[in-house]
Order: C-alpha cells, then sequence, then structure tokens
C-alpha cells in the first residue's frame, strides 16, 4: 500500500464541460497514474457528458468518465481509480490532457485533478 505523501495533486480548470475542448498542464513528477477526478462547479443539462485524459497527446486506455446529467449540480463528483488495472506512466514535464467531449449543454466549469503516485 503507497504512503499518502507518495501521492501528488495535479489540478486544473476547465471553462466549459459542455464544449469539446481540453486543458493541459504540465506534470511536476514522474510516476504512475492513481486516480483523476471531476468537480462540477454547476449543472449540465441536456445529456450526459465524458471526460477523458491524455499524456502528451495520446489517449490513456480505459480512461473515459461519464458525468451524468441526472442530478448534476455544483460539487457533483466523478472519478477513475486505475488501481485494478496498469496504471498509466507519466513523467515530469510529460502534459497532462483533461479532455471534454462536449456532449451536454449549459456552460458548468469543471476541476480536474489527477493523482500521481511518485
Amino acid at each position: 500500500m503507497s504512503a499518502l505523501w507518495n501521492l501528488v495533486n495535479i489540478p486544473a480548470t476547465l471553462a466549459d464541460i459542455s464544449a469539446p475542448s481540453t486543458v493541459r498542464v504540465a506534470s511536476p513528477v514522474t510516476g504512475s497514474l492513481y486516480a483523476a477526478f471531476s468537480c462540477l462547479q454547476g449543472a449540465i443539462t441536456g445529456s450526459d457528458c465524458t471526460w477523458s485524459l491524455t499524456i502528451n497527446g495520446v489517449a490513456v486506455p480505459n480512461s473515459t468518465v461519464t458525468v451524468a446529467v441526472s442530478g448534476s449540480a455544483a460539487g457533483t463528483v466523478d472519478s477513475i481509480d486505475f488501481g485494478q488495472m496498469a496504471p498509466p506512466q507519466i513523467n515530469k514535464g510529460d502534459t497532462l490532457g483533461f479532455v471534454s467531449a462536449g456532449e451536454s449543454s449549459t456552460t458548468a466549469r469543471v476541476q480536474f485533478s489527477a493523482m500521481v503516485r511518485t
């Protein structure tokens, strides 16, 4: 089991999860992706929305997360845990992308967080 101090948080904010868009951040560490989270800052409407991860522009396999329109509100959290699969590796200086497919309606900011085990 990994100690908590071996986990590094990489945060990012996307202005609108309801629009097809990507926010990119540089990884400050080398390690393996442990988990990733999204936290809505407002409700979405119309339909469910999905987001996924990329490393250096390459899609991370099995990283698609669905944000359900039903019950969505500010503070709704959705996540993926890489603990049950071979965790993707990321190097210091790699670009981590949070990609929204933008299927929903209503402008809603979203805060992302990726946990990297060093």
